[in-house]
């Protein structure tokens, strides 16, 4: 589609789970993801909440509170800005999306759908 970027690969005690990114699309939070592994922020990262529609995931506590940005690691703010992005919306397996408490608040959790039928309605409100 000319808009992925590029991929990571997230080893896990699972196996290896390949993650494509919007880098192009949504470039704060492409950046901040890869920022984040390469500083091995996630290394050890629990799964910590496991629905049928997703799981989540890149919070060091494992509480579902805990978790900054890159941004906010290097010494600027805690959150980053959406990107909401309407030619990309929440609808298939696999996407990876900013677990944010609000408008603007997105740190390092993040959701991997897992049956789309069930967060089609974070379309148009998650990065």
């Amino acid at each position: 589609t000319g808009s992925l970027a590029m991929a990571v690969v997230l080893e896990t005690s699972a196996g290896a789970l390949t993650v494509d990114l919007f880098a192009r699309r949504c470039p704060r939070a492409s950046q901040n993801f890869v920022k984040l592994c390469k500083a091995k922020y996630y290394n050890n990262a629990l799964v910590f909440d496991v629905q049928r529609e997703w799981m989540q995931t890149g919070d060091p506590t494992a509480t579902g509170a805990g978790g900054e940005s890159a941004f906010g690691l290097a010494g600027g703010p805690r959150f980053f800005e959406d990107e909401i992005r309407p030619d990309l919306p929440i609808d298939r397996r696999g996407l990876l999306v900013y677990a944010s408490d609000g408008p603007d608040q997105n740190g390092s959790r993040f959701l991997i759908v897992l049956d789309a039928r069930g967060v089609a309605h974070l379309s148009g409100k998650k990065t």
